[in-house]
């Protein structure tokens, strides 16, 4: 049998794979600068990306400065900091994609970290070995405990236990119960267990271009849309800047025959309702420990990937650059129901739908302030939320995080109930620690959460 890291040796994807790993170095849980590349290419695409006109940036930084003013007063939160105000800084979406992976990056650092190590836990069906690398470790059931009756060989190392001297296993070996003189007992074809073990040691070996291609395919595509910087409400380093797509915001304004300043003072207010939540320390780390977790039990399936690599044709390249630069390609591992994974996605959808309520909240009270009829920009930027696009489907699977209409209505239901029985003060207490934020069960039904913040103020 042809080596197939040989150059020459073996078929077209062996060849192909053995190229790739000689070419890949990676330090670090994700390679940085190929997440830049990719998404400020996704991020231009084929149309025009123009810099924002100076006219246009003077009058949003007046739009600022008045909106800053009244979400101030609504929220009762100092939104800036070190002595100087928020502004909404326009950008290109080229620009708002290289800002967002670098404000993005500390918590970038833990997912990958978190995709790309072995977390030291049980996944459900997966025997006691934890995800590998971007989760393409172990398959499930391929690793079974060692007979005990004849000290047999174990699963995971296809060699007697205690020796130690035998060469590790195939990871995408089905199955492994026996292995002598390092092959297989049946006798499988060796071309197709070397092509396995060669996708399972490629996968291994390029998890951190892995993980950059995901972020930064993300982030390009969120940049196509966003138009301003909490489209997707991750935490961003502390910054008094807060960044908008220009060209994003005109389409849209152009598209729905709104009046652009009036969106570019809504927009100025969303911003900064989101903005003067996201920067208070408690729910920034309570956000972040929520995505994290999520991350760490939600991998995709390694045998996706490998029925994607042998569905290649060799006449058509871009087919790889199509699958490693897609995440949506990937699915989750199916390892059925998981009790913990549930418990992690209503925390999150809980947390991020009180925070879009209560920002909608404050745009909504603002915006009548300012603007007088609002209700144009409310039902555009309702469709938009309805027909979102593939960056934030993407993000939903990467990050676990979802904010949809339906999770704005959810928190604002829950904003209303909380203002009907208690008012505004009450309210405003919603972000005063960490153990004031909302249940999954105290979101859908406000007076529990009343109940409990008023034993606990009592209690004190």
């Amino acid at each position: 049998m042809s080596d197939p890291l040989a150059p020459g040796g073996g078929d077209f994807l062996r060849n192909m794979l053995g190229d790739l790993l000689r070419l890949i170095r990676t330090e670090g849980p994700l390679q940085w600068e190929l997440a830049f590349q990719l998404a400020t290419s996704v991020a231009a695409g084929d149309e025009p990306d123009p810099n924002p006109d100076p006219i246009a940036r003077i009058r949003l930084e007046e739009l600022s400065a008045i909106a800053e003013l009244h979400v101030a007063d609504v929220t009762g939160m100092l939104l800036g900091s070190g002595g100087s105000g928020l502004k909404l800084v326009p950008t290109t979406r080229v620009e708002w994609a290289r800002r967002s992976l670098e404000a993005w990056r500390p918590l970038l650092d833990r997912l990958a970290t978190a995709l790309t190590t072995t977390t030291g836990t049980t996944s459900p069906g997966s025997g006691s070995n934890a995800p590998g690398p971007l989760g393409f470790g172990p398959v499930a059931g391929t690793e079974r405990a060692s007979s005990e009756a004849d000290g047999g060989p174990t699963a995971a190392t296809g060699r007697p236990t205690g020796d130690e001297e035998a060469m590790p296993p195939d990871p995408f070996l089905e199955d492994a119960d026996v292995l002598k003189g390092g092959r297989p007992a049946g006798d499988p074809d060796p071309d197709e267990v070397d092509l396995a073990g060669m996708i399972g040691r490629w996968t291994s070996a390029v998890a951190p271009a892995m993980a950059a291609m995901q972020v930064g395919s993300v982030v390009g595509h969120l940049a196509r849309r966003s138009l301003g910087q909490y489209d997707l409400p991750l935490p961003r380093t502390s910054s008094n800047e807060i960044v908008v797509v220009l060209g994003n915001l005109d389409r849209v304004a152009e598209e729905w025959s709104l009046p652009t300043d009036d969106l570019r003072l809504w927009l100025c207010a969303h911003e900064m309702a989101f903005h003067a939540v996201l920067v208070r320390p408690h729910v920034t780390k309570r956000l972040e420990e929520l995505v994290v977790a999520h991350v760490r039990l939600v991998r995709p399936d390694p045998r996706d990937l490998e029925g994607l690599l042998q569905g290649i044709d060799p006449g058509a390249i871009p087919g790889l650059s199509q699958i490693i630069g897609d995440p949506s390609l990937l699915g989750e591992a199916d390892y059925g129901p998981s009790p913990e994974l549930e418990r992690v996605r209503a925390q999150l959808a809980a947390l991020t739908a009180a925070i879009a309520g209560y920002a909608e909240y404050v745009t909504s009270v603002v915006a009548s302030r300012l603007i007088g009829g609002h209700a144009p920009i409310g039902e555009a930027m309702r469709r938009r939320r309805v027909g979102r696009g593939e960056g934030e489907r993407v993000a939903e699977s990467l990050f676990g995080l979802r904010l949809d209409q339906e999770d704005v209505d959810r928190g604002a239901t829950f904003v209303q109930g909380v203002l009907e029985r208690s008012g505004e003060l009450d309210l405003a207490r919603l972000w005063v620690d960490e153990e004031h934020l909302p249940t999954p069960a105290e979101v859908d039904a406000p007076g529990l959460w009343l109940a409990r913040i008023d034993l606990g103020a009592s209690g004190a």
